[in-house]
């Protein structure tokens, strides 16, 4: 089963925990986080999407902002930026290693895994067609991708390797210009999760509000020049986007509970993760064979 996943950001790292006393409140419109432990892809997007287009995340965009503007103002994401600029090197050395005969077969190995546990992950979501983390995975293993959509959310996620002064168009710059600004953003984020001053769950939510925050820029630059095949592109991954994070987040929930991190609270959560154990132990592995130093 064909199957199509772009770059897993760190913005949707974490899905799990209650709201932190020491996390940024808003005063303007509150968010309430009440939802169950394993909330699906479909429901944990919509939900966020829809507090960001209420304006709930106001309070979280100014305080965000302010931080960034602090911060530029300190140089305090010097190291950041030089690593981010670093960033299309490493990309172009990963490019050559898996070009590694014994990494085209480990990679075609990887696949034949996944087709099977996709196989069986079909199978039981067939047979529990209410259960709202059955109706998120059937969008995660039959839902394709056009090419145009694919190559639109290709371009969104290699921004982050592309320099400012290397762009090809005003508008491309601008993107790139947003782009670093909410992954710098997204950096401070980070920096409060590993203090403890958000959860993992008020994390997920927040990074995904800032994702969302940011591609409503991208677009809002995109219709200024609305007859480009750039601007057309950034309307394309703005749409496919919503499907993609929910995609994303199911994937990891499926990790989870493999690696019991979460609870499977249903008989459907327990014959997904007792796919998905035999899944880890199979590709565990067959990375074991393929690259044995990484297990020593």
């Amino acid at each position: 089963m064909k199957r199509f996943f772009t770059i897993l950001g760190a913005s949707l790292a974490g899905f799990c925990g209650m709201l932190s006393a020491d996390a940024p409140q808003n005063t303007e419109s509150e968010v309430t986080i009440t939802t169950p432990q394993i909330e699906a892809g479909l429901s944990f997007v919509g939900s966020v999407r829809e507090d960001v287009l209420s304006g709930a995340y106001e309070k979280f965009f100014k305080d965000a902002d302010k931080r960034y503007k602090e911060n530029m103002k300190k140089h305090a994401y010097d190291s950041f930026l030089e690593a981010r600029r670093e960033t299309g090197n490493v990309a172009t050395s990963l490019a050559q290693a898996e070009s590694a005969k014994g990494v085209d077969m480990f990679a075609k190995k990887c696949a034949d895994l996944l087709q099977k546990r996709d196989q069986k992950l079909s199978e039981i979501v067939r047979s529990h067609e209410t259960d709202p983390l059955a109706v998120s995975l059937k969008n995660s293993l039959f839902f394709e991708f056009s090419d145009e959509q694919k190559d639109a959310l290709d371009y969104y996620f290699d921004l982050h390797a592309k320099l400012k002064e290397k762009s090809t168009s005003p508008l491309e710059s601008e993107l790139i210009r947003i782009d670093t600004e909410f992954w710098l953003k997204q950096r401070d984020l980070d920096t409060m999760h590993i203090q403890h001053k958000v959860s993992d769950r008020e994390y997920a939510r927040y990074s995904l509000a800032l994702e969302i925050k940011k591609l409503e820029e991208m677009k809002t630059c995109a219709l200024k020049e609305s007859d480009s095949k750039l601007s057309e592109k950034v309307l394309t991954f703005f749409a496919s986007f919503p499907t993609h994070a929910a995609i994303v987040h199911d994937q990891k929930l499926l990790s989870q509970l493999a690696d019991e991190k979460i609870a499977a609270t249903t008989p459907l959560h327990e014959k997904v993760k007792s796919v998905m154990q035999e899944y880890v132990n199979e590709r565990s592995t067959l990375t074991a064979h393929y690259f044995p130093e990484t297990t020593k």
